[in-house]
């Protein structure tokens, strides 16, 4: 047990990051699942809130797209107008729309009887046919005191009527076929046009010829109506049919003594209805026959537009004892999915339905007595969300069990690896070989690669040590000796030119410089450890004389604006000289040809800004910074030993003098600023 216990210390002291990496990894999936978890339950809950609310509107909105005598219409055929396709066939209305022709001198026009009584006729070759618009509405009155009718109306485009002329048993006139079937009696009517001295234009009456069994025709005068035209906004023409036809022939005498009305099993009554066009030449007739089958408008399914879309059953509920139920919606048969009760989990036109509490809402439907119900039996979460969730369930598994493969054959080793490469940082006799470089794998691979590189490297460093060895000490001994003769003749130059000349600062500066050259000093700390004497200096005047002065310097059109005096700040002057020398040869590298730079000052608060600009390329983002540092330079190809110095030189001056220097660059151009600190 001991050596166990000791083994599983020193594993885990030996892989303590993979054990942290896959115990985090555990965790934040855990976390994550439990996230989802949260996020999905108060999704739901927040459905639930939600959607009480819109199944109020929607049940309100339903109240409002239909008026009082559609409600009643929908009161009195509830089971016929919830599709939103019906048979051809009447329904019972709460009164009669019909009104007999009016004198010539009215224009009155009847009222048309509810939208959701109208069928919207439909042919079996709808694209082609030549008749885009007609619609039927056949009903019977529940009020019986109005007379055994069958009452129709109807609306057809018709831009050319063609009416029937007097005497014209052959029909050669626009013409309306009906025919109407209740149990075994069939009756056909051609519901014709025809002007009378007593209509006036736009007005016509209606001439019924019957069609008899044997083909016969004759006009039959138990068949009145009249209709009228009307012009649309889109310059076509629509005709209204205002028709009644009397119904007692269809009735047996038991019907009329018990006095029955509506008739009995009014709802099998089954009408056929097609159509005659001429063409207004009285040529080219067009007949078409109508379908069974038509579109209800306004059916109760097309207002359950919005519980359909939500997956939430519309059920109307009478006041009847027992109520009798009629379902407008119901999901597991509108979208052809039947969903299991005891099952939780169902798909509906991709949302998931989680099965959970019965959510019930009602309303009652004004003039009526019925109630329209809404139940949502299901919490509904949104295609993207479930999906998006079950994504992250299984790629979290996944990441769980594949993580003990990546930890063994990738993880483990590549951390291993990167111990050993640190440890070659430090002492690279004590790793002989890096591990892992017996198997095959890509790891393998990279161990046996790192293997050969560190051979090689170490020969390398044997090689490189050696000959740089004798290198170094080659060239100390030369600055040495190239310091010790310049000594004498340096001093001889300085007694040549004293103090107050103006070589003498430059031959003072070659003085200081020989210590560092003497000991042979690298350039950086030679730089670092250079002694500025600061003196009270006016920077303008010496800003001004340098630009004056810099074609010594070879560098040509250099101008300065700004205060010529009174600009004083603590600056070391041959060391300010140095950096603008700096600066400006920079500018001049870079600059466009036959541009000038430009130098100036400005003093803002308590310090004076020295501003160097050139025209030219502007200095990658990147390299904005690395410019001052040392050995740095932009250049391709290195000119010289001092390229990528003298920036570097100009930041650990300025900031000696207690200032800074930085660079930006401009729309045309770059400049340099040197902020120094003014003498207070």
């Amino acid at each position: 047990m001991p050596k166990i216990k000791d083994r599983v210390i020193d594993i885990a002291r030996r892989y303590q990051v993979t054990l942290a990496t896959g115990l985090v990894l555990i965790l934040l999936t855990g976390l994550s699942l439990a996230i989802l978890a949260w996020l999905t339950l108060t999704t739901i809950q927040r459905n639930q809130d939600v959607r009480r609310g819109f199944l109020d509107r929607d049940l309100r909105e339903i109240t409002l797209r239909l008026d009082a005598e559609e409600r009643q219409t929908f009161e009195r055929n509830v089971d016929r107008l919830i599709p939103n396709y019906r048979t051809v066939s009447p329904l019972l209305l709460p009164r009669q729309y019909y009104v007999a022709l009016p004198p010539p001198n009215i224009r009155s026009t009847p009222r048309l009887p509810p939208r959701n009584c109208f069928l919207n006729l439909e042919t079996a070759e709808k694209a082609d046919s030549p008749f885009p618009t007609t619609r039927v509405c056949p009903y019977f009155a529940e009020n019986k005191s109005l007379g055994r009718y069958l009452f129709l109306s109807a609306t057809i485009s018709d831009d050319s009527l063609v009416p029937l002329r007097p005497g014209d048993v052959n029909i050669n006139a626009d013409a309306l076929k009906i025919t109407v079937r209740y149990k075994s009696k069939v009756a056909t009517w051609w519901l014709t046009y025809q002007t009378t001295p007593a209509t006036t234009r736009g007005r016509y009456e209606i001439t019924a010829i019957r069609e008899n069994a044997d083909h016969t025709r004759e006009r039959d005068r138990r068949v009145e109506g009249w209709a009228y035209t009307q012009n649309q906004a889109d310059g076509s023409q629509i005709v209204n049919l205002v028709v009644r036809i009397d119904f007692k022939e269809f009735l047996t005498s038991s019907d009329t003594e018990e006095d029955i009305w509506p008739p009995q099993d009014w709802e099998k009554i089954q009408l056929s209805l097609a159509r005659k066009d001429l063409a207004a030449n009285g040529s080219q007739a067009k007949t078409v026959t109508y379908n069974s089958l038509a579109k209800t408008a306004l059916s109760g399914f097309e207002l359950a537009e919005a519980f359909i879309k939500s997956h939430t059953e519309l059920v109307v509920v009478t006041d009847d004892i027992p109520p009798s139920i009629h379902r407008i919606y119901s999901p597991s048969e509108a979208d052809g999915i039947a969903l299991d009760p005891f099952g939780y989990v169902s798909i509906v036109d991709g949302d998931l339905l989680v099965k959970g509490r019965q959510l019930t809402r009602t309303h009652i439907l004004p003039d009526t007595k019925l109630t329209l119900k809404a139940i949502h039996s299901a919490n509904t979460v949104n295609a993207g969300v479930w999906q998006a969730i079950s994504v992250l369930i299984v790629l979290s598994i996944g990441s769980l069990v594949f993580a003990p493969y990546l930890l063994k054959n990738l993880l483990i080793p590549i951390f291993t690896l990167t111990r050993q490469s640190r440890r070659l940082l430090h002492n690279s006799s004590n790793i002989d070989n890096f591990s892992y470089g017996e198997k095959v794998s890509e790891i393998g691979i990279l161990a046996r690669s790192l293997n050969e590189l560190l051979d090689e490297t170490r020969r390398q460093a044997q090689r490189e040590a050696s000959r740089k060895f004798d290198e170094i000490r080659i060239r100390e001994d030369n600055l040495r000796v190239l310091g010790h003769e310049i000594r004498a003749p340096l001093q001889a130059l300085l007694s040549l030119h004293p103090e107050g000349t103006t070589t003498h600062p430059y031959l003072k500066r070659m003085r200081a410089a020989l210590p560092h050259l003497h000991d042979g000093v690298e350039a950086q700390e030679a730089f670092g450890n250079r002694e500025l004497v600061l003196e009270e200096t006016d920077i303008a005047i010496v800003a001004s004389d340098f630009a004056a002065s810099a074609h010594l310097l070879e560098i040509q059109d250099v101008t300065y604006s700004g205060p010529t005096d009174g600009v004083s700040c603590w600056v070391d002057f041959e060391a300010i000289e140095d950096v603008f020398s700096h600066i400006i040869k920079n500018a001049a590298d870079y600059r466009s040809e036959k541009t000038p730079i430009q130098i100036s000052i400005e003093v803002v608060g308590e310090h004076a800004i020295l501003i160097f600009k050139n025209i030219g390329p502007r200095i990658p983002s990147e390299h904005i910074e690395s410019i001052f540092e040392f050995g740095f330079s932009t250049k391709e190809k290195k000119k010289d030993a001092g390229a990528g110095i003298g920036l570097y030189v100009a930041r650990v001056y300025v900031s000696k003098m207690n200032g800074d220097i930085r660079a930006e660059n401009l729309e045309h151009g770059v400049q340099f600023q040197i902020r120094l600190p003014l003498v207070t």
